[in-house]
């Protein structure tokens, strides 16, 4: 890994650590979140799968409006590292009990 890789590195593990962190706080049903990324490719490649618990079929991130609050505490948050993504490079992942 180069060095420079290496920075970004560790600035997005502080961003999507702090992004954790607020969204326990913040956002129901969220229970954490996972990424994936090449920094050959950075920032395109990356991928968040952010994890949800699901008391019912009717409580999804979409139809709470979780999706759309935690997209924006995302991009927010990375944008303060200088990390810009789209929308579509964050999933949303329904754990059942």
């Amino acid at each position: 890994m180069k060095k420079s890789d290496k920075k970004l590195e560790n600035n997005l593990l502080k961003a999507l650590t702090e992004i954790c962190e607020q969204a326990l706080d913040d956002i129901e049903g969220f229970k954490w979140l996972t990424h994936q990324v090449s920094y050959n490719n950075f920032p395109a490649s990356l991928q968040i799968s952010c994890h949800f618990q699901a008391e019912h079929d009717e409580s999804t991130p979409q139809t709470t409006g979780a999706d759309k609050q935690l997209c924006r505490l995302i991009k927010d948050k990375l944008a303060q590292y200088s990390i810009a993504i789209k929308d579509t490079q964050v999933c949303f992942v329904i754990i059942t009990p």
